[in-house]
């Protein structure tokens, strides 16, 4: 399988009129159509996969701008709780509970 990894970049579109900086975005299934070229998100699909770990509040609601950029998966972090939100009709979804340290298991 092949994957284009976006590392820490900024996600802008000109209609949006906002940005996000996500700790990384992945091509998947989408990695053929930008596989060998900067994206530009003007013209090009959003990232198949957005990974944020969101540790500080924003002002900024991640999940409309992500949704409206059209993002089908979202991970998030908050410093305690994994969430991965699955892109339903124009909103995300939680289509897993969450994963906290609870729900870990270790090995003795």
């Amino acid at each position: 399988m092949k994957i284009k990894t976006m590392g820490s970049t900024t996600l802008d579109r000109e209609d949006l009129l906002k940005s996000a900086e996500p700790d990384n975005g992945y091509y998947i299934q989408n990695y053929a159509l930008v596989a060998d070229r900067p994206v530009n998100l003007n013209v090009d699909p959003a990232p198949d996969l957005v990974v944020e770990v969101d540790i500080t509040h924003t002002d900024l609601n991640k999940n409309t701008l992500y949704a409206s950029m059209g993002v089908p998966e979202f991970w998030r972090f908050n410093g305690r709780v994994w969430r991965i939100l699955q892109l339903v009709d124009g909103a995300y979804v939680e289509r897993y509970p969450p994963i906290t340290g609870h729900n870990r298991t270790t090995s003795t």
